[in-house]
């Protein structure tokens, strides 16, 4: 679930970098630090946003460019702008509300994530990358680097191809055990469990019929993951009465069980599908977008293999 890909753009070295997110891939930008052990600084845009809250809630007009600056926190001049005006509306208007106190501590928070930060070095003589996975956070006005989810760890290469390529959170991909969506979409659980070896329906659920049109001359397809491993790809979608019918089903098994979450003490176990939704009109392809979906699976997650088992014979 923690993964990375190293990519040039521009001249420019960048980390595509999951942080143990099902769903989610950062990017970082990288520049080499020279010294006796040489490493790569590896840094998120920062959420200016969840910055100028924490300030602004201590005291009314402290979030300034110059203060988040301060802080180093930087972004472009008309961007942060703009994020200060906004947030200081944002927050004095919630002043006013019964709310204020509980508003106050989520904002000024250190569990708050600013700013991913990485540190990576190369450690030759076991071909590994030795990562420190940390964050930037603010509390009572003050900057502090704290451990983030993947923490200190060792990165191993892989020949495996991967997904690097964050999902669109305003496309909603629903699990079902049928392979329709019901017209009413209030009797859709909104806790869904699917059995392992039972075949689950994903389907795209679009705000209007219109969303789901046909072009004339156009063809649809999905290319699928299953925690960021390949799935299908290229995979025809039908088209009915005009509407794209965007579905795909997959049969999870036993070892394709990863930890989601947690409810309470509880663990939540199952499994990640992304689905890259594909155009094709007159020749010319276009990806629309990509969706993902936490599906909840009940049984028991194959155990993790240890280092000893995976040099073992086989």
């Amino acid at each position: 679930m923690a993964r990375m890909l190293f990519v040039d753009e521009g001249g420019t070295l960048h980390a595509k970098y999951t942080a143990k997110s099902g769903t989610r891939v950062y990017d970082y930008t990288c520049t080499k630090k020279d010294g006796v052990k040489p490493s790569l600084d590896c840094t998120a845009k920062p959420d200016l946003k969840r910055a100028c809250m924490a300030l602004e809630v201590l005291k009314p007009g402290t979030c300034t460019a110059d203060a988040l600056a301060k802080l180093e926190l930087t972004g472009e001049p008309a961007e942060v702008a703009k994020i200060v005006e906004e947030t200081a509306k944002l927050v004095a208007d919630a002043r006013k509300d019964e709310q204020w106190q509980q508003f106050a501590m989520v904002a000024n928070n250190i569990g708050n994530k600013i700013q991913g930060k990485l540190t990576v070095r190369a450690d030759e003589a076991t071909c590994r990358l030795k990562i420190e996975d940390r964050y930037v956070a603010l509390y009572n006005g003050n900057r502090s680097l704290e451990a983030n989810n993947v923490g200190h760890a060792d990165f191993i290469p892989s020949t495996e191809t991967y997904l690097f390529d964050d999902c669109k959170p305003e496309t909603t991909l629903v699990d079902l055990d049928v392979d329709t969506m019901p017209t009413d979409l209030s009797t859709i659980p909104p806790v869904r469990e699917h059995p392992i070896g039972a075949p689950v329906h994903y389907l795209i659920l679009s705000p209007k019929i219109e969303d789901d049109k046909a072009e004339e001359g156009c063809t649809y397809s999905v290319d699928t993951w299953g925690n960021g491993k390949p799935l299908a790809t290229g995979e025809a979608i039908a088209i009915k009465d005009g509407l794209v019918q965007w579905h795909t089903a997959h049969t999870w098994a036993d070892k394709d069980l990863v930890l989601l979450g947690k409810e309470g003490t509880s663990e939540i176990t199952g499994a990640i599908l992304h689905m890259r939704r594909n155009k094709v009109c007159n020749g010319a392809g276009t990806v629309i977008d990509i969706a993902c979906n936490m599906t909840r699976l009940s049984g028991e997650a194959a155990p993790v293999e240890t280092k000893a088992e995976a040099d073992a014979p086989k």
